[in-house]
């Protein structure tokens, strides 16, 4: 673990640390990484921890390892076109599940980006396109969203969400594992 934090001096656990102080008990229950460069997310830090923030700081080449996480809560910020494979998220749910409160928030700079991924998602799931009727969200006008049942008893929900923060506006692109009762 301590090979894994060096060089990594913005890495907060609810706390800020250096690689000399004292290493958070696993599971911890929040994990915040800023990275310049490319995020290897399959390391049993992040596997164990409850939500996890990431947030990219200038270009980056895409993240390795995010669709096996089983991460209850996962939000990426500043992510780029391709800096993030959501189709191959949800094809890894579909195959492998998750738990239902599973919750992945994929935050884009530029709507243009996010309409890329909703058009990649779209290609990849046509079949599975929703209206999304009844859940009580303010969505991205025009744009496509998704229903794509995983088992009997839950189903993944897809859609894109402005929302206006303290740096501007951040297009949210959601992706949730809910009963099949919702």
């Amino acid at each position: 673990m301590k090979k894994y934090l060096e060089g990594k001096p913005n890495i907060h656990v609810g706390y800020e640390f250096s690689s000399n102080d004292r290493f958070p008990e696993l599971p911890t229950k929040k994990l915040e990484l800023i990275q310049e460069e490319s995020i290897d997310a399959d390391h049993p830090i992040i596997h164990t921890t409850a939500d996890v923030i990431f947030q990219f700081n200038g270009q980056n080449k895409p993240m390795n390892g995010i669709e096996k996480l089983h991460t209850k809560k996962l939000t990426i910020l500043n992510i780029g076109y391709k800096n993030v494979d959501a189709v191959k998220i949800i094809k890894d749910w579909i195959k492998n599940g998750r738990k239902i409160g599973t919750e992945y928030l994929l935050c884009f700079t530029f709507l243009q980006w996010i309409r890329w991924v909703l058009s990649d998602l779209k290609n990849e799931f046509d079949e599975f396109e929703n209206d999304l009727e009844g859940i009580n969200v303010r969505f991205l006008a025009r744009e496509p969203r998704f229903l794509i049942p995983i088992s009997p008893i839950s189903k993944i929900i897809i859609y894109g969400t402005e929302i206006e923060s303290e740096d501007g506006t951040v297009y949210q692109l959601v992706l949730k594992v809910v009963s099949t009762d919702e």
